[in-house]
């Protein structure tokens, strides 16, 4: 196997390659390689934690997995930041509203809600068709909270 020498400098001895007993530091190639592969290994999961994290402000501004968009609508709204937030809203007027509902009109509202989602689903990619359907919920949910409230 090949030896590769490995310089060392410390401040302890400030011999080049040297430790303090005066021999030369080696570190076969085997042994050099695999240490480069921790630091990859290591460099490669710190870019990818960030790209993770970077990415979840965006997946989180959806009440739905944007991983499993595969509508045209559903693309637009997760490429878009400000459908984003009027789907998040949208959402949670839902869920407050639906806290509030007896059980059977609790039913009515998921069927309603199923309703618009696809309607806004005939808008395909159109952004402008899609924020005007959400705007048009989301006044309708604003009027029924404001009934229950």
């Amino acid at each position: 196997m090949d030896t590769v020498w490995l310089l060392i400098e410390t401040d302890e001895t400030k011999q080049q390659g040297r430790t303090r007993t005066g021999r030369p530091v080696a570190m076969s190639l085997a042994a050099q390689l695999r240490r480069a592969a921790r630091i990859g290994l290591l460099a490669a999961g710190l870019v990818a934690l960030l790209i993770t994290a970077s990415g979840t402000g965006q997946l989180r501004a959806q009440s739905f997995n944007c991983r499993y968009a595969r509508h045209p609508d559903e693309r637009v709204i997760c490429h878009d930041p400000l459908l984003g937030r009027l789907d998040e809203e949208l959402a949670s007027m839902y869920r407050r509203l639906l806290l509030r509902l007896p059980k059977a009109e609790g039913a009515q509202l998921y069927k309603e809600e199923d309703v618009f989602v696809i309607l806004r689903s005939g808008c395909g990619a159109q952004r402008a068709c899609i924020e005007e359907s959400y705007r048009r919920r989301i006044r309708e949910l604003e009027e029924a909270l404001g009934k229950h409230e």
